[in-house]
């Protein structure tokens, strides 16, 4: 059996009564996308298929409508977890410095582009919407920007950071102006084992521009209290610089999701 589902799907497996008594030796191929999975939740989701008898593992692979679906790949021979593998035949991949089409070099974050013959014509009547993600570079090439962040192995395995449109502007005690990515500190919240779902966000703030927030889920039978926070508190400021270290930490029973099963960001932002 192949199978490609959402991340949210693959969340809701994992919360399953006795999932672990399920037979699951039919599955051969599992694909997820759609959104970015942090790694404990790919190893956990892992361990529990290969419990249950298959023999595969779940790949995340990286896509999208402009590409006219996969652009990604992995093959047993080039899984990297935490990855999206490699490029598929005939697409062409690179990372370019944000907002330009500079080439950054291995492991430098910064905006994902694809090119190659899926690469699409454009959207219907809107050349203005064409012309902002579709870009012809000086190789003569037609690129796709994603929107994604991300970098490149020297094996030419693609990892996925996060979203430029993600990104918040802040101050630091320096006063200078800086770029915060929602992803390392969604990471480093994940690092804590109370937590089952966080979301970050920047709420405008007059002297810092923007300031980092947090909305966590916590596990199930894990109560939400102040030693619960100040765990999570504690973790990032080993793991985090001081100006990521979000301010606040609303616990939430669930977080909103889009029609496609996302994250809702942007709802967190208006809350």
């Amino acid at each position: 059996m192949l199978c490609y589902t959402y991340k949210k799907t693959w969340e809701e497996l994992l919360r399953i009564r006795n999932i672990e008594k399920i037979d699951m030796s039919c599955f051969k191929h599992l694909y997820a996308g759609g959104e970015k999975m942090d790694l404990s939740m790919e190893e956990k989701i892992n361990q529990l298929i290969q419990k249950c008898g298959s023999n595969t593992k779940l790949y995340n692979c990286m896509g999208a409508t402009e590409m006219m679906a996969g652009a990604t790949i992995i093959y047993d021979n080039c899984y990297v977890p935490g990855s999206v593998g490699i490029p598929m035949v005939r697409v062409g991949c690179k990372i370019v410095e944000p907002e330009s089409e500079k080439e950054l070099t291995y492991y430098e974050e910064g905006e994902i582009c694809f090119s190659g013959a899926t690469v699409m014509d454009g959207y219907y009547n809107n050349p203005e919407a064409t012309d902002a993600v579709i870009k012809k570079h000086r190789d003569g090439e037609r690129w796709f920007h994603t929107g994604d962040l991300g970098y490149i192995n020297e094996d030419g395995v693609i990892f996925v950071t996060g979203r430029i449109k993600r990104i918040i502007m802040t101050k630091g005690n320096d006063g200078l102006a800086t770029k915060l990515f929602p992803d390392r500190i969604e990471k480093a919240i994940y690092a804590n084992p109370a937590v089952d779902l966080c979301c970050v966000v920047g709420i405008p703030h007059e002297t810092r521009i923007n300031y980092p927030k947090a909305f966590v889920v916590l596990k199930e039978g894990i109560p939400q209290s102040n030693d619960v926070k100040q765990s999570i508190l504690s973790g990032c400021k080993e793991l985090l610089p001081d100006y990521m270290i979000p301010e606040e930490i609303e616990f939430r029973s669930d977080l909103p999701r889009t029609s496609r099963g996302k994250v809702d960001y942007r709802a967190l932002e208006a809350h």
